[in-house]
């Protein structure tokens, strides 16, 4: 076949895997085998499953079909199709943003601010009004939770 032409070599054995995943259900691993990925939708992805081969479509392809496990080193085949569409289409070379604006920021002056502090802390009768309406506020929390 063209892959042992190429010196590939698969490993279809199965490894039992380590820890409990035994008694849930996934008993063994099978490491992935070369992906082949095309341009359109073809006949080769149906009889490349038993092969362990994954075929993918060029629109459908990301970093976990080629770095499965966060472990990069996977074969890729491209077909003419796929490297043309490639071209064609600009797909994966990302855009370049542009710089935002800075918006501007708002602030009030601290001259107010620190004349509007003394004005509430100076005057007493403003203060003996705030303790009051807090003290009735009190009181009628009382009430309600008795």
């Amino acid at each position: 076949t063209a892959l042992t032409k190429l010196k590939i070599q698969l490993e279809t054995d199965r490894k039992i895997r380590a820890g409990k995943g035994k008694a849930r259900g996934r008993k063994y691993i099978k490491k992935k085998g070369p992906l082949i990925i095309t341009s359109t939708r073809c006949k080769i992805s149906n009889s490349a499953k038993n092969l362990n081969i994954d075929v993918v479509e060029i629109e459908n392809l990301n970093a976990e079909l080629l770095a499965p496990g966060a472990q990069p080193g996977r074969v890729a085949l491209f077909t003419e199709g796929a490297i043309e569409k490639l071209k064609q289409e600009q797909l994966f070379l990302g855009t370049i943003k542009k710089k935002q604006e800075k918006k501007e920021v708002k602030t009030i002056p601290k001259e107010t601010i620190k004349e509007t502090i003394k004005k509430t802390t100076q005057k007493p009768k403003e203060k003996t009004e705030l303790k009051k309406q807090t003290s009735k506020i009190k009181k009628e929390v009382k009430k309600i939770t008795k």
